[in-house]
């Protein structure tokens, strides 16, 4: 049963308060993974509260679903009529990049740090004997 508001004509439910049918029932969120179900008429949005982010990749029973943004923050999905079940995940734009160049790096390094010791025993290993002649003064 709806809650009367007290703006509303007596016995008479607000709007606000009843319960929506076609809203999330169920959502479970874990680090950057988000899943969860909905009911929903055609025509309809399934808004989220997060921040409108490129990384975020929806699927809708398995379908990857475009995410709209809306309202300038928020973002959004055209939702299809019945019952179906989402799912969210976030990789960051730029992730693989940064692992790509880190990789290179740690690579470079690993490869670096051998020859340039083989460089110095080389260097070490000259004899004396082989030393530049001593000037002579005239």
């Amino acid at each position: 049963r709806a809650r009367t508001s007290p703006f509303c004509p007596k016995n008479e439910p607000s709007p606000l308060c009843r319960r929506n049918p076609y809203q999330r029932r169920s959502a479970v969120f874990k680090d950057s993974h988000l899943r969860g179900e909905f009911t929903a008429e055609d025509g309809q949005l399934l808004m989220f509260t997060i921040p409108y982010d490129e990384g975020w990749t929806c699927f809708i029973d398995g379908k990857e679903a475009e995410i709209k943004q809306v309202l300038g923050v928020f973002m959004a999905i055209d939702a299809p009529a019945g019952t179906h079940s989402y799912e969210m995940k976030f990789f960051p734009v730029g992730m693989k990049t940064g692992i790509g160049l880190s990789a290179a790096a740690l690579l470079t390094t690993l490869v670096y740090i051998p020859l340039d010791s083989r460089r110095r025993k080389r260097a070490d290993a000259v004899p004396e004997t082989a030393a530049a002649p001593e000037c002579q003064t005239p």
